[in-house]
C-alpha cells in the first residue's frame, strides 16, 4: 500500500511536509516582525491578520498549555466553533483548570503508550494542546475537540465528562491528529476538486450529510481513531475500560466500512486520490 497519511511511510511524508511548512512560516513571521524566531508556534500559520497577533501567542509553550494569561489572549483572538452563549455565558472557552490536569496527563500517558502510527504523527507535528473549559451539561459528554488551518500544530480539547474520561480524551487526541495531518496536505493542495468541495457526502462522525471536504476530514480522523484504539495494550486496563475500547473499535470499523464507498464518485485531486486509495486499502484490510 502506498502510504501518504498512515503507517511508517505516511508518517515520514507528513513529518517532512510539516518541517517545510514550519520553516516557511518561521521565515515569514521573522521577516514581518523584523525578528529572528527560532521555534515554530501554531499561530505562525495564521493566513491573514498576523499583524494583529499578540506577541505572547508567538512564544513557545509547554505541550499542555497551562498559562491562563496566554489563554486569555487567545480567548480574545479566537472563539471555539463549539461555543454557544447561554444566559450570556460561554459553553466553551479557553482556560486551564488545575482540577482537570490529571485527566489530560493520564490521557497523554495512555496515548503515548500505544504503538499506533498516530502517536508518531502526533510527536512530529503537534506543538500544543490548548485546554478548553466547558459547561459540561451543555456540550458533548465525550468532550469537545477542534483543529483549524489558522493554527496548525495546536489541538483544542476539553476534558470529557463521560467515563472512562482519560480514554475518551486520548481518542479525541487521535481524532484531532487526523485533522492535522490532512490540513498539512491542504496547505498546498485542495484534496478534492474545487468544484466539489461543498458537494454533500455522508459524514461517519457527524452521522449526517456534510460538505465533501469536511466528511473526508471525518473519514481520516476516524481511521486515526480506529488505528489508535486497535493498538491500545488491553492488559493494563480495567474490565470496564477493555469493554469500552472493544466497543469503540467495533463501532469505528463498522462506520469506516460503511462510509468509504460514499466517496467513490467524488472528483479528487491527484494527491487526494492517492490518499483516498490508501484509506480504501487500509479499511479493506481491517
Amino acid at each position: 500500500m502506498n502510504q501518504w497519511i498512515t503507517g511508517t511511510t505516511g508518517t515520514k511524508r507528513i513529518t517532512l511536509l510539516n518541517e517545510k511548512f514550519e520553516s516557511v512560516c518561521l521565515a515569514r513571521i521573522s521577516n514581518e516582525k523584523s525578528a529572528n524566531f527560532s521555534v515554530y508556534t501554531p499561530f505562525m500559520s495564521l493566513g491573514e491578520g498576523r499583524e494583529n497577533l499578540p506577541s505572547l501567542l508567538l512564544e513557545e509553550r509547554t505541550l499542555l498549555v497551562k498559562d491562563n494569561e496566554y489563554l486569555q489572549y487567545l480567548r480574545a483572538f479566537y472563539t471555539p466553533p463549539a461555543n454557544r452563549l447561554i444566559d450570556n455565558r460561554n459553553t466553551v472557552e479557553f482556560g486551564f483548570e488545575k482540577k482537570k490536569e490529571d485527566i489530560f496527563n493520564s490521557a497523554l500517558e495512555l496515548f503515548n503508550s500505544s504503538n499506533s502510527f498516530v502517536v508518531n504523527v502526533f510527536s512530529s507535528i503537534v506543538r500544543n494542546i490548548i485546554p478548553m473549559k466547558t459547561i459540561e451539561s451543555e456540550v458533548r459528554k465525550e468532550g469537545v475537540g477542534n483543529s483549524n488551518r489558522e493554527s496548525i500544530g495546536a489541538l483544542y480539547l476539553s476534558a470529557p465528562s463521560a467515563e472512562p474520561r482519560h480514554l475518551q480524551l486520548a481518542i479525541n487526541v487521535a481524532h484531532e491528529v487526523g485533522h492535522q495531518a490532512l490540513m498539512l496536505y491542504q496547505t498546498s493542495d485542495s484534496i478534492i476538486h474545487p468544484s466539489e468541495l461543498t458537494k454533500n457526502v455522508y459524514s461517519a462522525v457527524r452521522r449526517t450529510d456534510r460538505p465533501a471536504i469536511q466528511s473526508f476530514h471525518a473519514l481520516v480522523a476516524l481511521v486515526y481513531m480506529y488505528d489508535f484504539v486497535d493498538s491500545i495494550e488491553l492488559g493494563k486496563l480495567s474490565d470496564f475500560e477493555k469493554g469500552f475500547v472493544e466497543t469503540q473499535k467495533l463501532k469505528y470499523k463498522t462506520w469506516l466500512k460503511d462510509n468509504i464507498s460514499d466517496f467513490k464518485e467524488i472528483n479528487f485531486t491527484d494527491i487526494g486520490k492517492m490518499i483516498y486509495d490508501e484509506l480504501f486499502d487500509y479499511i479493506e484490510s481491517i
